[in-house]
């Protein structure tokens, strides 16, 4: 864990610092204080709409394993999400597989299929919007070098999802295969956990819930980029509804990289690129990203804050990466 803190704190040092550079300080905070807040309103509830939109897909990625009530996975949703916030390196995505599977009947390597297959739906929506705004808007040939990356990755790992629920049997053999140098007793460990995680993938099968699950994650996204371009109206920026969604490509694409706590330098990095293409003075780009990265990051973390009483798990827990990948 204080490797990981290390290393993010490093790297988000060289964002922040590719960030503030030649920026004025005294017009980034006159910036800031000409914006009109009124907006933050409505993107709250939309946020909160957002929250919902992805407690529901996950509910529905579950429901083969065991029927769980928004009433019991809305809160759980709220605060993992604020664990991968506060945890570096996004050691926070077991968050909700723990929190979760101590909440139910569930297993921890199922639960934690249904992440990763939520994670596939989510990286697969981000290509596609990817590939959408190239056709309006001429990004960053890193952007394309890396969104081609990004969807070969998440399109085999899909592959590999596909076969263990369709050739399990298959898979099982194959990966039993090469773990027999491993000693019996992990060997077997792993086994299992590789059987619990495919049932975290049980919705594969369901032609209907799949189709539902593509449609809920074009839904998140594009709300995401819809509180985007309700603030670029604080801003008076007058750019198009295009430039909200290349702003959330770029800065998703951003908070991939290794980061501290809170995605702090590389979202504002990289929300200031995007700025930039459209014209944007870098100084306006970055009091731009601070206000964004407060809504997108700063109310998941007061929302998961929130939420902590009616999980009924001790706050600390969450913390605890290593139990809960053990667990």
């Amino acid at each position: 864990m204080k490797r990981n803190l290390i290393i993010g704190i490093l790297f988000s040092s060289v964002f922040v610092y590719l960030t503030i550079k030649n920026v004025n300080l005294s017009e980034l905070k006159v910036s800031l204080e000409e914006a009109e807040y009124s907006y933050l309103i409505p993107i709250f509830f939309l946020s909160v709409f957002i929250l919902y939109l992805r407690s529901y897909r996950w509910g529905i990625i579950l429901n083969p394993i065991e029927r769980i009530s928004q009433k019991v996975l809305f809160p759980i949703t709220a605060v993992g999400l604020m664990a991968v916030v506060l945890l570096p390196m996004r050691m926070g995505e077991f968050g909700r597989p723990y929190l979760v599977s101590k909440r139910s009947e569930i297993g921890m390597s199922s639960a934690l299929g249904s992440i990763v297959l939520e994670r596939v739906f989510d990286g697969l929506t981000l290509m596609l919007f990817l590939l959408l705004t190239t056709y309006f808007a001429e990004l960053p040939r890193w952007a394309y070098q890396t969104g081609l990356s990004i969807m070969i990755f998440f399109m085999l790992i899909l592959f590999f999802l596909v076969l263990l629920i369709f050739k399990r049997e298959y898979i099982l053999r194959w990966v039993g295969f090469l773990l027999k140098r491993f000693p019996d007793r992990i060997e077997k460990a792993l086994m299992r956990m590789l059987t619990s995680f495919a049932d975290g993938l049980k919705v594969l099968p369901d032609t209907k819930r799949v189709i539902l699950l593509v449609i809920l994650s074009i839904l998140v996204w594009l709300s995401m980029g819809l509180c985007i371009y309700l603030l670029f109206y604080s801003f008076h920026f007058g750019l198009p509804l295009i430039a909200a969604y290349v702003v959330l490509v770029l800065t998703t694409l951003g908070i991939m990289a290794p980061t501290a706590p809170g995605f702090v330098g590389n979202f504002h990095l990289f929300c200031v690129i995007a700025l930039t293409l459209f014209g944007i003075p870098k100084t306006e780009a970055l009091s731009f990203a601070i206000l964004l990265h407060f809504i997108q990051i700063g109310l998941v973390g007061i929302m998961g804050l929130a939420f902590i009483p009616l999980i009924k798990i001790p706050f600390f827990e969450l913390f605890l990466v290593k139990k809960q990948i053990q667990a």
